[in-house]
């Protein structure tokens, strides 16, 4: 069984990198540099904590498929918003499918760890 007390860190610096994307879009482009940068680091620091928490746990010694998809789904969602923000920040013209695939990939991550907190 998955101790969830030692997600709750990552969890609000997931829920702060939301928050910080909603002010870096409200601010328009070009993005507001300081509120650009805490949300990058914000999630660059979610993401480095969950894989630190996720390694030191035993669960994963023996894991079946159906136990690691949701953080195999998890993880490509994560990729894509890493992806997704780079294109993001150097194009001057707003692609709509890289925005579309940015935005959905909070909610895919979200519906992802879910569904592995009802599994465990």
């Amino acid at each position: 069984m998955l101790n969830f007390q030692a997600f709750y860190l990552p969890g609000l610096l997931f829920l702060s990198t939301v928050a910080l994307g909603f002010l870096v879009e409200s601010a328009g482009r070009p993005y507001h540099q300081l509120l650009f940068n805490f949300h990058k680091l914000a999630a660059l620091a979610g993401v480095a904590l969950i894989i630190l928490r996720l390694v030191g746990m035993d669960y994963f010694d023996a894991p079946s498929l159906i136990g690691l998809l949701p953080f195999l789904l998890a993880a490509v969602g994560t990729v894509s918003l890493f992806i997704t923000g780079a294109l993001m920040s150097i194009q001057a013209d707003l692609n709509p499918v890289v925005l579309f695939f940015h935005r959905i990939g909070p909610v895919i991550i979200t519906l992802c760890l879910a569904w592995a907190y009802f599994l465990l």
